[in-house]
């Protein structure tokens, strides 16, 4: 079913403007109360019990795209957007380009000891002679030239790293626009209790994909551990929108009270979707053509994904 806002009403009043069944009957029933002609129907052209009749306004077919029909100033104010993937010019540029305020990027160490972003390691993807890697100093200065957000995933189980990364960090970026993404395996309770003693504003967030069995078959453990974590310093927990039966996972978290990120978002529709939820935040990589954002996503495997880059005519 669609909406829009009707002109002559305030702020919070909708109207209907589009309506999907796939039952004839229904569309007729709804098109007869439709005084005033303003709906379009469409017809889905499934298995239906009714009979196949005429109705006014209705246009057949068996796939709808209805993003197009929502733009992101529809996402809930309250809602984080996360840009995921901020890890080469390309982009970073369309980050900046764009009106979404935090941008996630990949921390690792590179073969010569600099503070790099790439999502994988270079043990399992070597680096390459045309590999141009972005360093953490140039990014750090252009999220803070343009008032953006910085999501720092940390994947090397490494403090060094970490004790770097701040120290470059410190006095180029506010403390409410740094957020900290890290395993349990690569931060651990010293480094996760270190971060909420020295960045208390900051969010610290902590994937938990992997409770997600025991959730639903445990849950007074789940709880247990969920609140151990908090106890070190997580402030927020973050779920993939593929984790199995991801709504009743996202519902009994918020039930326990615990701010909720939800990422691996793959497109659009889902996007939409997941905003529906209405978690704290929402990552994906943002190749959203139908918004005009052609984000190509982390670099993972990149040879083995296609993005989409082409700009609608």
């Amino acid at each position: 079913m669609g909406r829009g806002r009707r002109a002559d009403e305030g702020g919070g009043a909708y109207r209907v403007f589009a309506v999907v069944d796939n039952e004839p009957g229904n569309i007729r029933a709804m098109a007869e109360a439709d005084a005033a002609g303003e709906i379009l129907f469409l017809h889905a052209g499934t298995l239906y019990e009714s009979a196949r009749t005429p109705t006014p306004r209705t246009v057949s077919g068996e796939a709808y795209d209805i993003t197009a029909l929502v733009s992101e100033r529809e996402v809930p104010q309250h809602v984080q957007m996360v840009w995921h993937g901020v890890n080469d010019e390309w982009n970073l540029r369309q980050f900046l380009a764009s009106r979404v305020t935090w941008g996630e990027c990949d921390l690792r160490v590179d073969p010569v000891g600099r503070l790099v972003l790439r999502h994988d390691s270079f043990e399992d993807t070597p680096w390459r002679a045309e590999e141009r890697l972005l360093r953490l100093p140039e990014l750090v200065d252009a999220f803070g030239e343009h008032d953006r957000g910085l999501k720092l995933d940390l994947k090397q189980p490494d403090h060094d790293v970490l004790h770097a990364a701040l120290e470059l960090i410190d006095g180029r970026l506010p403390e409410d626009r740094l957020w900290f993404n890290a395993t349990i395996e690569s931060l651990g309770e010293p480094g996760f209790r270190e971060l909420a003693a020295n960045y208390p504003t900051a969010i610290r967030q902590c994937p938990i994909d992997f409770l997600a069995p025991l959730v639903f078959s445990a849950p007074g453990r789940a709880k247990e551990l969920l609140d151990m974590l908090r106890g070190w310093g997580v402030n927020r927990f973050s779920i993939a929108w593929g984790t199995p039966h991801t709504r009743r996972l996202f519902d009994q978290l918020e039930r326990w009270g615990h701010d909720m990120n939800i990422y691996a978002v793959p497109d659009l529709a889902a996007f939409l979707q997941a905003a529906l939820l209405l978690p704290r935040s929402l990552t994906a990589d943002f190749n959203f053509p139908q918004w005009h954002y052609f984000g190509r996503g982390s670099g993972e495997h990149l040879d083995h994904h296609t993005y989409r880059l082409d700009r609608p005519a």
